[in-house]
């Protein structure tokens, strides 16, 4: 079986790249690599879209993670932003150094959070934005010591539970580990 290695990229549609550039980039830090006209690509074959061009700006994170804006002309209509029960993509999230100083300064910005920061089920504390277009954004502490400690505690549970320490959560497992 062959098993996702990782996430290549995100894709966020925005209806101004200026705006989104200065949002990802000047706001949140993210590292603009380039920005390139398409007229013609494959994927807007693949999704039916004609007479669509775009502008195309590849950013990446410190940690290399891959965010692709979309500026399509003619600019799509907006989707309901305030309604998260929908399928598809419900929000994306990215490391943070800190939550605190991040929302600091998405508030001298002018962007408010969507909630306060709290601490989520592993253990870190992470606060919802939403970018210029509305798009639900995440901001996670990777390296908040409770998540340290929390990891400690739920590995030591699957090690009595299980006998082991499962490479899934949600995979079942017997006493010897194996499924």
């Amino acid at each position: 079986m062959h098993r996702v290695k990782g996430t290549h990229h995100v894709t966020i549609s925005v209806s101004d790249l200026p705006r989104s550039l200065r949002f990802y980039c000047d706001v949140l830090g993210m590292r603009h690599r380039e920005t390139q006209a398409v007229t013609e690509h494959a994927m807007f074959r693949f999704l039916g879209l004609v007479g669509v061009t775009a502008q195309c700006a590849y950013l990446r994170s410190a940690w290399n993670d891959q965010i692709y804006l979309y500026c399509l002309d003619p600019v799509p209509r907006k989707h309901d932003v305030d309604n998260v029960q929908h399928l598809g993509l419900h929000h994306i999230a990215l490391h943070v150094e800190d939550v605190e100083e991040a929302l600091s300064a998405l508030k001298e910005e002018g962007i408010q959070p969507v909630n306060a920061p709290e601490f989520v089920s592993t253990g870190r504390r992470a606060v919802f934005v939403r970018d210029p277009d509305g798009t639900l954004i995440e901001l996670i502490d990777p390296n908040h010591p409770l998540e340290r400690l929390f990891i400690r505690v739920r590995r030591g549970l699957r090690r009595a539970l299980f006998g082991t320490d499962p490479a899934f959560v949600g995979t079942a497992h017997t006493k010897s580990g194996s499924k």
